[in-house]
């Protein structure tokens, strides 16, 4: 996977290393950290509220920025038939 590490780096942590095709060492306690600061970082911000920011949506009301817009059948057809 040399393109995965030229993009997003070496590896850090290797989970379920017994289905593995290659050899793999297997790292517990940087899964166990890695997991910590997850969950940290998840518990901080639902202290501060950080949570309802959102790109999205407007903080005091919750309505969207944008209203959506709904493809008709023939726009979505155009598009899939464009990949």
């Amino acid at each position: 996977m040399p393109q995965y590490d030229e993009s997003f780096g070496p590896p850090k942590i290797a989970l379920h290393t017994k289905s593995a095709s290659g050899d793999v060492n297997a790292t517990p306690l940087a899964a166990f950290l890695g997991g910590m600061t997850i969950m940290s970082k998840i518990i901080g911000a639902r202290l501060r509220a950080r949570y309802k920011e959102n790109p999205f949506f407007t903080l005091d009301s919750g309505a969207p920025i944008r209203t959506p817009q709904v493809l008709t059948l023939a726009e979505r057809r155009s598009l899939e038939t464009a990949r």
